[in-house]
């Protein structure tokens, strides 16, 4: 006869291996509100492009710091709505009416603003206060469900390490808060992460800032590109160990291997693919193998006229074209074409499928596209129909997770021939926002800025005639110097050396050198999801303690499955003085770390003890639950 135990360990490894299987797969994509400004026409992407159906989360890049108000602003007159037209931010929003799964976020910062504003608002206590009231007035009013934080990039000045994970805290504490007083779901909150060892080391402590954001959305890509003196992959998925001049740490594979063993738990983790290529001139026309000799990024593309970067709609028009030759590198898992003296490692639907099933199996709690305007949004490119890299994605998450199914292909626009000779400019970039008017009535009420204890509510009038940021300067002829993504990604301005001999380390090891080179670069993007809806609930039990703002606790229950209930608790819990929170009767996996944020001047502006807790209870202890684990490593394998 089975003892109790043992019952109640398969039972719960049985349990726990259907939750797991059952549980939904982040999708999150971005949009780029200067996508329908471009110079060429053919490249504009406009909101009534968007397929949310292919998305799970939907992130808004970018908005701004007002560095004197601490508020958010629009970077573009018409994301809040200029003349009586609706803004673009309601638009967006309105999206979520005809799928009401969808999650959106607003991304703030973005490459082009680097510090600024980041720098002002984590200064003391209370201007990360402020500004976090500030958010959550703005995310109401607009409809958002969440921010993304694309700080590109924390840890310069020194000081900016801490008090980014300051910021996060405070955010979290005033989302956690305003959901508790005024009865809504809590804004959710994610962030942009590098895949630079030495962005990563500088700028976060990992192990503190994964525990605060709902998900982490790891810019995977720029690891090569037109700074370099050899032809490399923009976004390999594995090293090349036998070439010593490829770094090993310049993959996917290295970028995430690093955040999770730095402490971001890998279900938080949402790996970026890039809808772009990085282009190279070569030396040599005949020598077109991965590493051939260069002289420099390649030429800008027909429609997005970027020197050294393309586009994988403008790689889809060379191939369709004849215009190049088509090669996969099965040792990096991704494609390059060539055509004379023109080289592009970029990713197509073959390699975006590999990388999803790696993610899958590594455990990982989504995928991100960085961005929707840059894969075949029309389907006349590729002729594959419309959004084939993103469709790729979803077709080999729907495989594994219940909850994603693959709509059906949205209808291909017909090519417009010669025979009409009238319209030539095609779906100009202005004729979008007068079309989805009908629910003006969003507008919401940012009443519900009750939300944490400062002054904040009104500071959020969303149209500033000021500051027009996006990369959409309409007079631009031709190119735009070296590869800068507009994400960020432009990271190693350095020329590679070779390794040496002894310089060789397996891609998991952490690299024993000192980098020089700035690394990859902060993506965004992000987004999360929220509780039962449609996103996660990432049962974070937060209690604030308003009388005593500086001891703020933060209880993480156990891994939590999307809109779980979250682990369990340790038994009791006393509480531990300054240095931690409570602590489970029976030894519950504890964190306590009591971070100094000190401002600019050298003195110490705020004092917090941050106690993050992931109670294990009484169980951890039992020889039952070490023989459940391995039940359950097996229940998840066949499963």
């Amino acid at each position: 006869m089975l003892a109790p135990g043992l019952l109640f360990c398969l039972a719960y490894s049985l349990l726990w291996g259907w939750v797991t299987s059952a549980s939904s797969f982040k999708r999150v994509c971005y949009f780029t509100n200067w996508s329908g400004d471009l110079l060429t026409p053919e490249a504009h992407f406009n909101l009534e492009d968007i397929d949310a159906r292919l998305c799970s989360h939907l992130i808004y890049a970018f908005a701004k710091i007002n560095t004197e108000s601490l508020d958010l602003l629009p970077t573009r007159l018409d994301d809040g709505g200029e003349n009586g037209a609706v803004g673009r931010y309601i638009l967006f929003n309105n999206l979520k009416k005809d799928h009401p799964g969808l999650v959106t976020l607003l991304s703030v910062g973005g490459s082009l603003q680097a510090n600024t504003g980041f720098v002002k608002v984590v200064e003391t206590m209370e201007s990360r206060r402020k500004f976090a009231n500030n958010c959550v007035a703005f995310l109401r009013l607009w409809g958002f469900d969440g921010l993304d934080v694309d700080w590109e990039y924390p840890g310069d000045p020194f000081e900016t390490r801490t008090n980014f994970t300051m910021l996060l805290l405070e955010l979290r504490t005033v989302f956690e808060k305003e959901a508790e007083v005024t009865g809504r779901k809590r804004l959710l909150l994610s962030m942009a992460a590098p895949a630079s060892e030495v962005l990563i080391s500088d700028g976060y402590e990992v192990d503190k800032v994964s525990r605060l954001v709902d998900f982490i959305n790891i810019m995977a890509y720029d690891f090569h590109g037109a700074w370099n003196d050899f032809c490399g992959f923009n976004a390999p998925l594995y090293s090349r160990k036998e070439d010593l001049q490829f770094y090993p740490d310049l993959n996917v594979e290295w970028a995430v291997d690093t955040w999770i063993k730095r402490g971001a738990p890998p279900e938080k983790i949402v790996v970026g693919i890039a809808g772009y290529g990085a282009s190279y001139t070569l030396a040599e026309a005949s020598s077109h193998g991965v590493g051939a000799e260069v002289l420099g990024p390649g030429k800008p593309g027909h429609y997005r006229m970027m020197e050294g970067q393309l586009a994988f709609y403008e790689v889809c028009e060379m191939l369709d074209k004849g215009e190049a030759s088509y090669a996969w590198d099965d040792i990096q898992k991704v494609p390059y074409v060539y055509n004379n003296d023109t080289w592009v490692g970029y990713d197509d639907e073959k390699s975006v499928a590999v990388k999803t099933e790696w993610m899958i199996q590594k455990n990982v709690g989504g995928v991100m596209l960085w961005s929707l305007d840059l894969d075949d949004f029309k389907g006349t490119f590729c002729k594959k129909g419309k959004f084939p890299l993103l469709r790729s994605i979803v077709k080999t998450v729907a495989r594994y997770f219940d909850d994603n199914t693959v709509p059906p292909t949205a209808p291909t626009p017909p090519t417009t021939t010669s025979t009409s000779t009238t319209t030539t400019t095609p779906t100009p970039a202005t004729t979008t926002t007068a079309t989805t008017t009908p629910t003006t009535t969003t507008t919401p009420t940012p009443a519900t800025t009750t939300t944490a204890t400062t002054t904040l509510t009104t500071t959020t009038t969303p149209t500033p005639a000021t500051t027009t940021t996006a990369t959409t300067t309409p007079t631009q002829t031709t190119t735009v110097a070296k590869t800068t993504s507009t994400r960020g990604n432009n990271v190693l301005t350095t020329t590679r050396r070779p390794h040496t001999s002894t310089d060789r380390s397996d891609v998991n090891d952490l690299p024993k050198r000192v980098r020089t080179d700035s690394g990859t670069d902060s993506g965004t993007d992000s987004g999360t999801d929220s509780g039962t809806d449609s996103g996660v609930n990432n049962n974070h039990d937060d209690s604030y303690d308003s009388g005593e703002s500086d001891n703020i606790v933060i209880d993480n229950r156990s891994k939590g499955e999307e809109g779980d209930t979250g682990g369990e608790e340790g038994d009791t819990g006393g509480e531990e003085g300054d240095t931690g929170g409570e602590k489970g009767d029976t030894g519950g996996n504890r964190i306590g770390d009591v971070v100094e944020n000190e401002a600019p001047s050298g003195h110490v502006a705020a004092k917090k003890t941050m106690a993050i807790t992931a109670g294990s209870g009484s169980i951890s202890d039992c020889i039952w639950y070490r023989f459940a684990f391995f039940i359950t490593v097996f229940f998840k394998i066949v499963w």
